[in-house]
């Protein structure tokens, strides 16, 4: 499935959940890039940048759109051809490139929360129409619904293509990111006795000085060069840096002033006590710095009356993870839960800070090599055949106590898969698909190195193109067994995993996305998901859920214009099923409502989106009862773009 840049514009994405809420299936998990695709959660390492994983984010920070062209979402296992990954989904966003004809664009925009900023993309020749540039910008400063928030965001985004030959581009990309948080990291609010109604949305662990910031740049080339008139070759090499430092209050759970220190706040106000929130000052610097490169040779050919269009890739990636400073004081001063007294933090009164097992370095290194047949035996009927070779490096030293540990290992993957089409705007399709994934963090004290997870599905679906193919519809049945998951060993002893674990997810999903009307847009889907624990050594854990797999979700978005009027009105909803976290809190089902209106005059667009129109407080996602992610009460953004 492809988001456009336009289709994001209308609804005022500015996060990776505003994207991703389109796509039946993928959900949020928490307040980062972190996300539930089919039941599985996936982070950061499952976002691709035009189709490299060289990603300048981490986890904690989500992407910044402006420099996004589109966003390409392929469902199900995908290391077929892009190499390890989770079985739910792969994410891709493909950034900005220069265009021939020139264009020149400028907005500002204001809105709730103190927020005000700007942004400007210029692209066009520069000498005929052998050299285009391109160049972004975007600034904006705003406030957060929580306490203490505040944030600061610069992007710079300039890239060069220069077409030398008949058939041949050369395209040179760089990118600039800032990004900085105060009163953050944001951990969300608590549900004392899982009251989820207890505490106000601005609620926060936070002091005022605390802090999360990164700076990240990466540089990147593109070649395509035609062969011939139905081969061509492509590559990509990218090259992402990132420097993360957060000094913050982390929350830890609950306790009462009156010894025992019992977390019932029941029996902690019987006694006299207050309740408090356990906290814990983190003081950490991450910095990643990934190198990724990417090769296909594409084209077709006949085998008699057969036509085959073939595809090889090879593809590396070396990730170096550093953790340069990792330390804890704990514990830090404790926080009155229903009375809390900010901005009289003392750091220095706090215990010494204490290194844990850290600071880390961690090099990973992946590279494979695949390729696929897309057979025609008639017209009507496709068939898909695909095989890969990957082979991991995983290396990770203590730079504390000088402990290293290293492991390998190689894996194959293949795919299949049918199409019949007996009308042009008419699809069937089945097809099997292979997914793996190093375990990155398994450690040899622990009974590793462990193999790779592995992921299989089945999935069979329709697709068809109504209103002469202005609407895409798109309906699909899958099973994905995902195997190898680490699990305790049967010896309690030992404190080692064993890689026995296997979990499965099945459901349905319905995708929608186009046009009813040349002047009329829509986009709506549903997901129904079951995800559950299959193999575990704990027998309570068997058909158990995952956590954050909603049952049920869905969403839709519909925009009308009124073409003479220049006007232009939208409106949607997303629906997301009650989800369980990783303690016994259960976050309840919830439908939020957005809107947003436009009015273009010459060269002028207007834009006033509003978000949680109804102003209600749901949860998007949680780890725990004292780390629960609350939505933003509702929210208005104007923006004034203009053509120059």
């Amino acid at each position: 499935m492809v988001i456009s840049s336009d289709f994001l514009e209308d609804q005022n994405a500015t996060s990776l959940d505003d994207v991703l809420r389109n796509v039946g299936g993928i959900t949020p998990f928490s307040d980062y890039m972190d996300v539930t695709a089919r039941g599985f959660r996936q982070q950061d390492e499952d976002v691709s940048y035009n189709g490299v994983k060289a990603n300048p984010n981490n986890t904690f920070i989500s992407p910044n759109l402006n420099n996004v062209e589109r966003v390409e979402v392929i469902k199900g296992p995908s290391s077929v051809l892009y190499g390890s990954g989770e079985g739910g989904a792969l994410i891709n966003m493909v950034t900005k490139s220069p265009k021939a004809i020139a264009k020149q664009t400028v907005s500002l925009t204001t809105g709730s929360y103190g927020r005000k900023g700007g942004s400007a993309d210029f692209t066009g020749p520069l000498s005929g129409n052998k050299l285009l540039y391109r160049l972004t910008g975007h600034y904006e400063d705003a406030d957060g619904f929580h306490r203490f928030e505040q944030r600061t965001d610069w992007h710079f985004a300039p890239s060069m293509t220069w077409l030398p030959f008949n058939k041949t581009t050369l395209t040179l990309k760089g990118e600039w990111l800032a990004d900085n948080r105060k009163g953050h990291r944001n951990r969300g609010i608590a549900a004392p006795l899982g009251d989820l109604a207890a505490l106000p949305v601005d609620w926060t662990s936070n002091e005022p000085t605390d802090k999360a910031e990164q700076e990240s740049y990466t540089a990147e080339l593109n070649f395509d060069q035609g062969l011939s008139e139905t081969w061509k070759f492509s590559s990509t090499t990218r090259y992402a840096h990132a420097d993360y430092v957060n000094q913050y209050h982390e929350s830890r759970g609950f306790s009462c002033t009156k010894a025992p220190a019992t977390t019932q706040l029941e029996t902690c106000e019987a006694r006299g006590g207050r309740l408090q929130m356990r906290r814990e000052y983190r003081d950490q610097n991450f910095v990643w710095k990934t190198l990724a490169a990417t090769g296909n040779i594409s084209g077709a050919l006949k085998t008699g009356p057969i036509a085959h269009r073939l595809l090889l890739n090879g593809d590396a990636t070396k990730k170096e993870k550093w953790l340069k400073r990792n330390d804890y004081a704990s514990p830090a001063n404790s926080l009155d839960v229903f009375d809390p007294v900010y901005g009289t933090v003392d750091l220095a009164s706090y215990p010494a800070l204490n290194p844990v097992d850290n600071p880390n370095t961690r090099e990973n290194k992946d590279w494979g090599i695949s390729g696929q047949d897309l057979i025609t035996l008639i017209a009507q009927v496709k068939v898909l055949f695909g095989a890969r070779y990957n082979s991991y490096n995983v290396f990770t030293e203590n730079l504390r106590t000088n402990v290293t540990d290293e492991h390998k290992r190689t894996a194959y993957t293949y795919r299949g898969g049918i199409v019949w089409q007996p009308a042009t705007w008419f699809s069937t399709y089945g097809n099997f698909s292979e997914g793996f994934k190093p375990q990155t963090s398994s450690q040899d004290d622990r009974g590793g190195p462990f193999d790779p997870l592995i992921t299989r599905q089945y999935e069979g679906g329709l697709k068809a193109g109504l209103f002469q193919d202005r609407l895409m519809a798109t309906t699909s049945v899958y099973r994905i067994t995902k195997m190898n998951v680490l699990v305790p060993d049967e010896d309690p002893v030992s404190n080692f995993y064993i890689a026995l674990g296997e979990v499965k997810s099945k459901g349905w999903e319905i995708d929608l996305i186009g046009s009813i009307a040349s002047n009329w847009s829509v986009t709506a889907n549903y997901a129904n998901n079951e995800t559950k624990i299959t193999k575990d050594t704990r027998p309570a854990e068997v058909g158990g859920r995952f956590p954050n797999a909603p049952k049920h979700s869905g969403s839709f978005w519909t925009r009308y214009d009124f073409e003479d009027l220049g006007l232009g009105l939208a409106t949607g909803a997303t629906y997301i099923g009650e989800r369980e976290t990783f303690d016994p809190t259960m976050l309840p089902a919830y439908t939020a409502f957005d809107g947003a209106v436009y009015y273009r005059w010459r060269s002028y667009n207007l834009a006033m989106n509003v978000k949680n129109l109804t102003n209600k407080r749901y949860f998007t996602g949680g780890y725990y009862n004292y780390q629960l992610w609350v939505a933003s009460p509702r929210t208005a953004q104007l923006t004034l773009r203009a053509e120059l």
